[in-house]
C-alpha cells in the first residue's frame, strides 16, 4: 500500500511538473508571439516608409517633368501670340514697363536686337515723353 501511495504522489507530482511546464510554455508562446507581432509591426512599418519614400520620388519626377514640358508649351504658346506682333512695338512696350520700375535713374541704357536698334532708336522718344524724370536713354 505504502508503494501504491508513494507511486501516487509522484504521479501527482509529474502531473504538477507538467502543468507548470505547461503553463511556462504558454507563457513563452504568448511572449513569442507578442515578440513577433511586434517585429511583424516594425517590418510592416520599414516597407511602408520605403514604399512612401519611393512613391515621394516618382511624384517628384514626374512634377519635374510635367513642369519642364508645361515650360515648353506655354514658351511655345507665348512665341505663336508675339509673332503676330510688331517686334519693335513690342520692345517699347517692355521699355515703358521697364522705366516704370526704374523711372528714380537718371541714365538708362536699353540693349535691343541689332536688328531692332535705328527703329527703336528713331521712336523711343515716344516711350520717354511718359518718363521725364529720365534725363539719358541710351540704345545700344
Amino acid at each position: 500500500h505504502q508503494d501504491y501511495l508513494s507511486a501516487n504522489r509522484l504521479v501527482e507530482a509529474a502531473r504538477e511538473r507538467a502543468a507548470e511546464i505547461e503553463r511556462e510554455a504558454h507563457e513563452v508562446y504568448q511572449e513569442q508571439k507578442r515578440l513577433g507581432w511586434e517585429a511583424g509591426l516594425e517590418e510592416a512599418r520599414l516597407r511602408q516608409a520605403g514604399l512612401i519614400q519611393e512613391t515621394l520620388l516618382r511624384c517628384n519626377r514626374y512634377y519635374r517633368q510635367v513642369d519642364r514640358q508645361l515650360g515648353e508649351v506655354v514658351l511655345q504658346a507665348v512665341r505663336k501670340v508675339l509673332r503676330h506682333y510688331d517686334a519693335v512695338e513690342l520692345t517699347l512696350a517692355a521699355t515703358r514697363e521697364a522705366l516704370a520700375l526704374v523711372s528714380n535713374q537718371k541714365q538708362v541704357i536699353l540693349h535691343v536686337q541689332p536688328e531692332q536698334l535705328a527703329a527703336v532708336r528713331e521712336q523711343v522718344a515716344r516711350v520717354l515723353k511718359d518718363f521725364p524724370e529720365v534725363g539719358y536713354l541710351e540704345v545700344v
